[in-house]
């Protein structure tokens, strides 16, 4: 599942690039993931999330890249990981 909402993405994603995008002033998270696998996330901006983080990775999220993003002005913490493995550098 990849997407801003658990109720409304609900399909399983694999091999995913998310690159150079601006994902700003969500009600809860910029980007939500659970269950998904073999993921590039670089070079992006969270920012002004309301209710949660930017981003937020968890629950079976496995083999993920994680560099060069800005988290800004978002409720939480930057980037939330859960359950997941792979390389983390913000």
């Amino acid at each position: 599942m990849l997407g801003g909402s658990f109720r409304l993405s609900s399909t399983l994603t694999h091999h995913i690039v998310i690159l150079n995008n601006f994902s700003h002033d969500h009600n809860k998270w910029g980007l939500h993931s659970t269950d998904t696998h073999t993921v590039l996330m670089q070079g992006n901006l969270f920012a002004n999330s309301r209710e949660e983080h930017g981003a937020y990775v968890s629950d079976g999220s496995d083999n993920y890249v994680i560099r060069q993003n800005v988290f800004m002005g978002n409720a939480c913490l930057r980037t939330a990981m859960q359950h997941g493995f792979g390389i983390f550098a913000a």
